[in-house]
């Protein structure tokens, strides 16, 4: 007899716990970031938005995605406003504020470039080289150790990539340092940015661990174990690969 109740008990447990997921919606922060995700004739497109799908449906949850800046995204998930955002290096201060899966999801194997103006003769052929400069970057982003402790640089931070560019063009900044695959989207969309902007010699080129983080203010923490799981299936049956594959390009950095 107390096995039928217990029986049912699980029964009615299961049934309450896919009832909760099927009710929630994912809340998804997306920082513009061509080709992993873009928001373009009214829909959101990209390697990321197809990995949200992946994991929301693993949970029987619905998905919107929120479109910000990369550290307004952080800011949301981090106050649980936004549940999760993808491409985000793991770091120990970042723990502090983020629920991090048990393994990342992908490798990021690109490096880092510093870019100038071809006009102007300023060449970074060496880390020291950068002394002097004013450096742009994109706030709120972690890069490489030896470049975001250096307090002797002199640092402009902005909101977007895009930003960038129009600081470099104004020659607001001396240069600024960015991924070639991220970059490369906008300057195809400008003759004037191809023309005029170059990369440098010098270049942070390792392996980087990219991960899913999750808010510890909202609903989906409680799924950080299950996700941490499905992610193992996922990388063991090919269903990221699959993704990356239908997306044509390579895995994301994170900033």
């Amino acid at each position: 007899m107390m096995f039928v109740k217990d029986l049912i008990f699980l029964l009615i447990l299961c049934c309450s716990i896919s009832f909760n997921a099927q009710a929630q919606t994912v809340r998804v922060a997306v920082y513009n970031e061509p080709p992993f995700s873009e928001y373009k004739d009214g829909k959101f497109t990209g390697e990321n938005i197809e990995l949200a799908h992946l994991f929301a449906d693993s949970i029987n949850a619905d998905v919107v995605f929120l479109a910000c800046p990369f550290i307004r995204c952080m800011s949301l998930v981090k106050k649980g406003e936004a549940d999760m955002i993808f491409g985000v290096k793991r770091t120990k201060e970042r723990e502090k504020d983020y629920a991090f899966l048990d393994q990342p999801y992908t490798i990021q194997h690109f490096p880092l470039q510093f870019y100038t103006l071809k006009s102007r003769p300023i060449k970074i052929d060496q880390y020291e080289d950068l002394s002097g400069l004013v450096v742009g970057t994109v706030r709120g982003s972690v890069y490489y150790p030896d470049f975001d402790k250096d307090a002797q640089l002199t640092k402009v931070s902005v909101t977007s990539s895009q930003q960038l560019l129009e600081l470099l063009m104004k020659r607001r900044i001396d240069t600024f340092i960015e991924r070639e695959d991220s970059l490369l989207p906008l300057l195809q969309k400008d003759e004037d940015y191809q023309n005029q902007i170059v990369s440098n010699k010098y270049m942070y080129d390792k392996q980087v661990d990219v991960h899913l983080a999750l808010s510890k203010r909202s609903f989906i923490y409680q799924y950080r174990d299950q996700l941490s799981y499905n992610l193992q299936q996922f990388l063991s049956n090919g269903d990221i690969d699959k993704v990356t594959a239908r997306t044509d390009k390579k895995h994301q950095a994170d900033y």
